[in-house]
């Protein structure tokens, strides 16, 4: 049996228009199948808290000799964490921290392990500035302020980001660092 053109061409119309429908179809059931397999996106949250610092676990100070007072202080420290978040209330957080000062005031920067009650890790890393001011009486106050960046963690974790601000004071009674921002895991 013999065919025209005018059937060959519009048998393959036919065929090209009957392809491109499963082939749309595919990829609708394509997109649908991925995206239910797909990890939801976390939603980011505000935190807020409050470090206290506990006890120096090391401390190196070194003074370069290039001016009065200078110093390098590099050290590590465990701190005791408070915030209405439950994943963060009642965490440990290890801080990993290097100061450049003279008399007391200059820059500092560092990393952070906080130990959540689980045992899950969230990593992050800080930069900011502090000043000591002597008060009367031979007393004095120390202020800082800097921001942070949630870098990662283990555990529900693992995929951490975000960031914010910190500050805090300290005096001959105590210290404590207040902390806010937000965080997606």
């Amino acid at each position: 049996m013999k065919t025209t053109v005018w059937q060959r061409l519009t048998g393959l119309a036919l065929m090209n228009k009957l392809l491109s429908k499963v082939a749309t179809g595919s990829i609708v059931v394509a997109v649908i199948a991925v995206s239910s397999i797909a990890p939801a996106q976390a939603d980011e949250k505000k935190i807020v808290g409050v470090n206290k610092p506990g006890p120096q676990l090391s401390k190196t100070v070194s003074t370069p000799g290039d001016v009065p007072n200078h110093e390098i202080v590099q050290y590590t420290r465990l701190d005791s964490v408070t915030s209405s978040d439950p994943d963060f209330n009642g965490a440990k957080y290890i801080a990993y921290g290097q100061d450049d000062q003279v008399n007391g005031t200059g820059s500092h920067r560092g990393y952070g392990r906080t130990i959540t009650q689980n045992g899950d890790e969230i990593y992050d890393r800080w930069e900011g500035a502090h000043r000591v001011t002597a008060k009367e009486g031979g007393a004095w106050e120390a202020t800082w302020e800097g921001k942070y960046q949630i870098t990662g963690g283990t555990g529900k974790f693992k995929n951490a980001k975000g960031g914010g601000t910190y500050h805090g004071m300290a005096n001959a009674d105590g210290a404590s660092s207040n902390w806010e921002g937000r965080v997606q895991y």
